[in-house]
């Protein structure tokens, strides 16, 4: 991901500066908007995607994509709220991590893929990204409390869920295309019904739209 070359390169100047703490938790919350877009546009479109660029024979795959996408927004959080250890100087936790998230994932391997095949790997990868999340997320609080905007990441996940389960809905009675376009085009409607936008943010946007008139 572009974002995450930029920002390590960037993380210990900016994380050590003023106000890096707060800017810290601005960019966990417009990380998990960006990602948590990309899962619902994935996953709503999933089947209109597997149709245009796999064969028919794959069709089946496109019931995959939303958990895959689920899977790798785990890790890209994950991954974020692992900064912290770097630029803490504990590199030796950012490894301990990594090696439960490991370790969790190839127990999942051994246990499930026998049994539900593609669906056991599926769900090993997610169960190691997740494990990873989790801890990685109770260690970084421990090393240091970050102002973390809880209330809009909580919005982006409900955004997120609902959407997808609107996109569905919808599939049942009208089809994949218009899934994909519901699920979609709700998203940012979602987010604004939750308040997910501070008075600044909403500022910054009426600003582009008259420019835009």
């Amino acid at each position: 991901m572009p974002f995450q070359t930029y920002w390590s390169s960037q993380r210990f100047n900016l994380m050590r500066g003023d106000g890096g703490d707060s800017l810290f938790a601005r960019v966990c919350t417009y990380e998990t908007l960006v990602v948590g877009g990309a899962f619902v546009a994935l996953s709503a479109a999933s089947e209109p995607l597997v149709r245009i660029f796999a064969d028919q024979r794959y069709a089946s795959a496109a019931a995959l994509v939303p958990w895959i996408a689920a899977a790798y927004v785990v890790r890209t959080l994950a991954a974020q709220f692992r900064t912290v250890f770097l630029v803490g100087g504990r590199p030796d936790l950012e490894a301990r991590v990594v090696l439960v998230g490991a370790g969790v994932c190839l127990a999942g391997y051994a246990a499930l893929i026998p049994s539900l095949h593609l669906w056991g790997a599926v769900a090993a990868t997610f169960m190691g990204f997740f494990a990873m999340l989790v801890y990685g997320f109770y260690e970084a609080q421990r090393l240091k409390r970050y102002p973390y905007e809880f209330r809009r990441l909580s919005a982006v996940g409900v955004a997120s869920l609902v959407c997808l389960l609107l996109s569905v809905s919808t599939g049942f009675i009208a089809g994949p295309y218009a899934a994909a376009a519901v699920g979609i085009a709700a998203f940012p409607c979602v987010l604004a019904a939750l308040g997910f936008l501070d008075p600044h943010e909403k500022a910054l946007l009426t600003k582009a739209f008259r420019a835009l008139a």
